[in-house]
């Protein structure tokens, strides 16, 4: 993995959480519990969308 690589990366990252936020809103989202963000950023991020991920940011 280059340098790059990790930084475009974590443009996604931050992008999926954005959008997630403002899907089920900010104060809903902040109100989760710790296990269960990290277990969506995961679950649903990590090991599923992130990896078939093809587009712009």
């Amino acid at each position: 993995m280059l340098l790059g690589d990790l930084c475009g990366a974590v443009y996604l990252d931050e992008k999926f959480d954005y959008t997630i936020r403002t899907l089920v809103g900010e104060k809903v989202y902040d109100q989760l519990d710790v296990e269960v963000q990290t277990k969506l950023f995961e679950n649903d991020w990590e090991f599923a969308a992130n990896r078939k991920y093809g587009g712009s940011i």
